[in-house]
């Protein structure tokens, strides 16, 4: 007891719903959802990596961030093709590097949220870290 699971979330824009054509038949506006949060439970070959008050995690192919002061958590937008096996955040935790089981990486920017190149290792990688320097 005392442990929760993240929660699945949408947030609903206002414009979705019913209208009517000219001729007076009915049509459906599709709703339009953002994706907040992944329900689910680290994967068990991956890592975490702390940023500031920021725990990022992997779930299957996504990434969870754990923001520790606001006890939030949220789930990037991006994913990679299969599960996640380490992340690394550079040190001044603007960028965070994924790689999943086959050797494919994302490299993300955490402060806009998008991803910024894909990369191909051809090979699987065990372990992932940015210098210290940042360089």
């Amino acid at each position: 007891s005392g442990h929760s699971l993240p929660r699945t979330e949408a947030r609903r824009r206002p414009e979705s719903g019913v209208g009517r054509c000219a001729r007076g038949t009915q049509t459906r506006t599709m709703a339009h959802y953002r994706f907040n949060n992944l329900l689910g439970a680290p994967y068990r070959g991956g890592n975490l990596c702390m940023s500031g008050n920021h725990l990022l995690t992997s779930v299957g192919n996504r990434v969870m961030e754990v923001d520790l002061q606001m006890s939030s958590s949220q789930t990037l937008p991006c994913e990679n093709l299969t599960e996640i096996r380490c992340i690394a955040v550079s040190p001044s935790g603007s960028h965070m590097i994924s790689f999943d089981t086959d050797g494919r990486a994302l490299l993300v920017n955490l402060r806009k949220r998008v991803v910024l190149h894909h990369m191909n290792f051809k090979g699987k990688v065990s372990h992932c870290e940015f210098s210290p320097c940042g360089r």
